[in-house]
């Protein structure tokens, strides 16, 4: 039996085509719309998945100041260059790892997080799962 192969197509920020393989000629655009996010619940065909995406490169300072909210689900993180501190809220404790180019992080998104860049050009990819944990 032949399975049909999809075709590449380029589609508007805003819109995936489920079953379709998907070419973003400017990720930046899309990244833009969604916070970061390239890829989520939040774009338009793609509603039903259970993930997100994000690929940003940040600068020495960036940070997230406050500390995010429990959530359901797991957070994978991966820092291609630079280096990033993400402070964690465990048992009333703030713990402090620090990542560098070619290490990750695998967390639960039920342990609150703030993070800060230490370098300039960090480029971090994150993907969170939903209600895996």
């Amino acid at each position: 039996m032949a399975h049909e192969v999809p075709k590449v197509r380029d589609y508007p920020i805003n819109e995936i085509v489920p079953g379709q393989l998907v070419h973003y000629p400017e990720l930046a655009a899309v990244q833009q719309c969604h916070r970061g996010w390239v890829a989520g619940p939040y774009i338009k065909g793609l509603e039903g998945i259970p993930f997100e995406v994000k690929c940003e490169v940040q600068q020495k300072g960036d940070e997230r100041a406050e500390w995010s909210e429990p959530a359901p689900g797991e957070t994978f993180v991966l820092v291609l260059s630079g280096a990033t501190t993400i402070c964690y809220l465990i048992d009333g404790e703030e713990k402090r790892v620090t990542v560098s180019a070619g290490q990750s992080i695998h967390q639960s998104n039920a342990i609150p997080h703030k993070w800060v860049v230490l370098e300039d050009n960090t480029m971090v990819v994150t993907v969170r799962l939903y209600g895996s944990t």
